[in-house]
């Protein structure tokens, strides 16, 4: 059994790129796309870290906090899997670190002070299909499963509907979503990380172009499946790059999904 996922991210009308993602598996670390291969980090075979965080738009160097959340939350939980069997908290500590983390940048950088970001952690693990998930801010993690899309994260939003109630910005997160329970993945379930950005479509316009989900399960070859994950995101981001907003925020789709090859 192994993990299919994708990656697809698109600027906008922003003048830079404040999305950043890392994942990181028994090959070694993705971040944004690109292999790192300056990080000798692994997990063991038949886990998986997805990590996506978002810039605070508005506020200074939005896109270093989500390159440094990202690595250092990826960076933590690869280094101290072996000594936490908790993994929920793991995920907790890996967050708190990445929080002090830039927090400790700021207090060395002074011209830096105000800048955050929202997170988002997944942590798979294949052998049991189970699912450890955090998340601060208001990226959202979405599960499809059988033709039912629903939101599993709370979003740290203030009453204006723009403003974050909570955020990873060096100072103290005041709420951060943590699950009691964790997620159990059933058949061709696929997890979706996304930035803010992608709210320019409705949930329900999201789920009708997650077309065809249920192939991913079924395909000859997990490269065919890696194939058919990735067409299912671009018919999303065609959806918000149709909408053709000017001030189109960043995007960033981050899915995940197990290759099943002996479902029919």
């Amino acid at each position: 059994m192994k993990l299919a996922w994708s990656a697809l991210q698109i600027q906008g009308g922003r003048d830079y790129q404040e999305d950043f993602f890392a994942v990181l598996t028994d090959q070694g670390m993705n971040l944004n796309g690109a292999r790192a291969d300056g990080v000798p980090i692994t997990l063991p075979y038949g886990w998986a870290l997805l990590v996506l965080a978002d810039g605070m738009g508005g506020m200074v160097s939005g896109d270093i906090a989500a390159r440094f959340a990202s690595r250092s939350l990826a960076g933590y939980v690869g280094e101290h899997f072996a000594g936490q069997a908790d993994r929920s908290q793991l995920l907790l500590d890996a967050l708190v670190h990445a929080n002090d983390s830039i927090g400790q940048f700021v207090h060395d950088n002074s011209d830096h002070d105000g800048m955050g970001c929202t997170v988002i952690a997944v942590l798979v693990d294949l052998s049991i299909r189970e699912v450890h998930w955090i998340s601060v801010g208001d990226s959202s993690l979405f599960l499809l499963r059988e033709g039912e899309f629903r939101l599993l994260n709370e979003h740290h939003v203030a009453e204006d509907g723009y403003s974050l109630t909570s955020a990873v910005d060096g100072k103290n997160m005041q709420t951060v979503n943590l699950p009691n329970e964790v997620l159990q993945l059933q058949g061709v379930d696929m997890l979706l990380l996304a930035t803010d950005g992608v709210e320019t479509l409705s949930r329900e316009e999201i789920q009708s172009r997650l077309v065809e989900y249920a192939q991913l399960g079924s395909v000859a070859s997990f490269q065919d499946s890696l194939w058919h994950l990735r067409k299912q995101l671009g018919r999303v981001m065609r959806g918000v790059q149709d909408a053709a907003l000017p001030s189109q925020d960043n995007v960033t789709l981050l899915g995940a999904m197990l290759y099943l090859p002996n479902i029919n």
